[in-house]
């Protein structure tokens, strides 16, 4: 292996471990409680609502930086996809595992929605 080919798939390596870190919060939970269901919070980086301003802050900034690296990662991604993937079952592949693991995470941003996925309700059948 070229160093070249080495450096680019360190991208990938990244980018995968970055989507991990992100996870943090649910795999906690699911630690703690052992199960997906029964979310009392919204994901933050505290496991509880923010008590003060500054927990608000410091989750809100996690979040940013968070953010802003998968999508860096990403776009070296895209930018060095050529050197990274040998075909298109590799980039499948890759897709797959981002996939399922986003998958297991419980939602960051409406805790309400995921309570509907999990009693498999719509909007349909609520009253």
């Amino acid at each position: 292996m070229t160093k070249k080919l080495v450096n680019n798939k360190i991208y990938l390596i990244i980018f995968i471990l970055l989507i991990i870190i992100f996870m943090f919060p649910s795999i906690i939970h699911v630690i703690q409680t052992g199960k997906m269901t029964d979310v009392k919070f919204e994901m933050t980086w505290f496991y509880s609502y923010p008590q003060n301003q500054t927990e608000a802050w410091v989750n809100g900034i996690c979040y940013v930086i968070i953010f802003s690296l998968i999508a860096f990662g990403y776009f070296k991604l895209v930018k060095h996809q050529k050197e990274i993937f040998k075909n298109v079952r590799q980039i499948l592949l890759v897709i797959l595992l981002v996939c399922v693991l986003v998958m297991f995470m419980i939602p960051f941003t409406s805790t309400d929605v995921y309570y509907y996925m999990a009693v498999r309700k719509s909007s349909k059948c609520l009253p």
